[in-house]
């Protein structure tokens, strides 16, 4: 039982912590697409791109 209450404190913990940044946070989360897309580079499959391109195009 006192497994069961150190594990669901750690969860909590953990939740709580994930919670608090992203309301803290003041940007949206950065996924791996909106990294790359920051950083000014974009994967070659990637739809931004291809919105991006298709935009510009007329």
């Amino acid at each position: 039982m006192m497994e069961f209450l150190f594990t669901l404190a750690i969860l909590v913990l953990v939740a709580g912590g994930l919670g608090l940044g992203l309301v803290l946070n003041k940007r949206p989360v950065r996924t791996s697409c909106g990294a790359a897309e920051s950083a000014g580079g974009q994967c070659a499959d990637c739809p931004l791109k291809r919105r991006a391109t298709a935009k510009a195009q007329p």
